[in-house]
């Protein structure tokens, strides 16, 4: 059985999949920026955190937000997964006493998950992030709204490394996008004036 204890430092370790996740629920590469900042502070709070060392997780449950230079993340639950640094011989290394587990590998966030920016939001019931293929799928009612436009379905997957994503439709129903135009000129339609 893991060891298990609850502490609060988790949080340096565990934002560069709350980053991943929160930048790539969003249409624009803008809203990457405001959680890649390394220098600015990230305040992770939640109702606990368990620590698995042998297993490398980070479990944060009770209304988790995490907060970086005006950009928020919410979920019930989010857990972060390690991948063990592999030796010169091939063997998994054992945490140090830093607390290094190696590489995040994995993030699953679940119920009510959100990411909200000044001027963008998306919201889902689940959310995986899988570090090896660099995508974020977001599941459940997803709905993401930039402005006034909206984008709904059940299924939104992300590629992190390119900023494609494809939103699905689940079961009968359809991908619904509410999109506002803008002319060029107001004074002219079509923009020509």
């Amino acid at each position: 059985m893991a060891k298990r204890f609850v502490i609060g430092c988790v949080a340096r370790q565990a934002w560069r999949a709350l980053a991943a996740m929160g930048a790539t629920l969003l249409w624009a590469t803008a809203a990457l920026a405001q959680f890649q900042n390394a220098d600015a502070p990230i305040d992770v709070t939640a109702d606990q955190l368990e620590i698995l060392q042998e297993d490398r997780k980070a479990v944060f449950r009770g209304r988790v937000v995490a907060v970086q230079e005006g950009a928020r993340l919410t979920a019930d639950e989010v857990t972060l997964m390690f991948a063990a640094s592999e030796t010169p011989g091939g063997e998994a290394a054992a945490s140090d006493s830093n607390g290094d587990w190696g590489e995040l590998s994995r993030m699953l966030a679940a119920g009510a998950v959100t990411y909200t920016t000044a001027s963008e939001a998306a919201v889902g019931d689940n959310a995986v992030y899988d570090a090896q293929t660099e995508t974020l799928t977001l599941t459940g009612e997803v709905t993401v709204r930039r402005g006034r436009d909206v984008l709904r379905g059940a299924r939104l997957v992300v590629n992190v490394a390119t900023g494609e994503s494809v939103m699905e439709s689940g079961g009968d129903g359809r991908v619904r996008g509410l999109f506002h135009l803008q002319s060029k000129t107001p004074d002219a339609p079509g923009g020509e004036g």
